[in-house]
């Protein structure tokens, strides 16, 4: 038999199918190409970017301490502190007579601390003898005053000039002499010498007419007051605790307003006390 002959037609058909799916190869290889030859795009972070432009401020990274301690270390130590701080503030403004067992102590309210500019008087004070309020720049020395008493101390200032030694946690005694005892006064010179001994910052002033408007003695701390008509054994009882110091539970530095001032008049004390105890050796010597 002889050989069937050839369909042109449909040869021409596959070869067609053939030249598109080249031209479609082609096109693929052609768009990679293109792919490849592109520049990638190079994304740099923001404050990168602004770093490299020219006069571009940069802004400094935060810190990860503070003075070598760590952020959250840091600021847990500083809660403390002003949790402390505050703690030791409100127990110096709360009333201290609700903690101590001084029934007739008052408490006044506050009239500030303001110095008196020279030639300058002020006599609106809300109790007497005055416990707070404007006053004088420089505090009487402490110690006990009258008229027979060494210099400086038979210059009995007024009972306002007192009250910056009242500012630096001092205590001020207050007796009418036309109206306490020949004895009461001998137990407060008794009681202020004592404590003058001891570092305290105390003062003992005569007012006359003070039995008038207050009581015959006045036990006097920063806006407190302790009026005492007579110096009975109770009375002592409470006038001791009053003059007491801090840790006892007194006003004895309770209210230290100016601690520069406190460390002046301390110091003075101290330096009376160790020339007592001094002169006290030689005449035993």
């Amino acid at each position: 038999m002889g050989a069937m002959p050839q369909q042109p037609g449909r040869r021409r058909r596959r070869r067609g199918r053939r030249g598109r799916g080249g031209a479609q190869r082609a096109e693929a290889a052609a768009r990679q190409d293109a792919a490849q030859d592109k520049p990638e795009l190079n994304v740099e972070p923001e404050d990168q970017r602004r770093e490299d432009r020219p006069g571009a401020r940069v802004r400094p990274k935060r810190p990860d301490t503070v003075f070598g301690m760590p952020r959250m270390l840091f600021a847990i130590t500083l809660g403390l502190v002003v949790a402390v701080g505050g703690i030791f503030i409100l127990n110096l403004v709360t009333d201290p007579v609700e903690d101590l067992d001084i029934a007739d102590a008052i408490r006044h309210a506050d009239q500030g601390r303001r110095h008196l500019e020279p030639g300058e008087s002020f006599g609106d004070y809300n109790s007497f003898p005055p416990t707070s309020g404007p006053q004088s720049a420089s505090a009487p020395e402490p110690g006990v005053y009258g008229a027979d008493q060494p210099a400086p101390f038979n210059e009995v200032p007024e009972p306002s000039e007192f009250l910056p030694l009242l500012e630096q946690g001092g205590v001020v005694v207050y007796f009418d002499p036309s109206a306490a005892s020949e004895r009461d006064r001998e137990t407060l010179q008794e009681l202020a010498f004592s404590l003058l001994e001891r570092g305290h910052v105390i003062a003992i002033a005569p007012v006359e007419g003070l039995v008038d408007r207050t009581a015959a003695v006045v036990a006097t701390a920063w806006r407190h007051t302790l009026p005492l008509d007579q110096l009975t054994a109770e009375a002592q009882q409470a006038l001791g605790l009053f003059l007491t110091d801090l840790t006892a539970g007194g006003f004895q530095g309770r209210f230290v307003l100016d601690a520069a001032g406190r460390r002046e008049s301390q110091a003075a004390v101290d330096a009376r006390a160790s020339e007592t105890a001094e002169a006290t050796e030689g005449d035993e010597g």
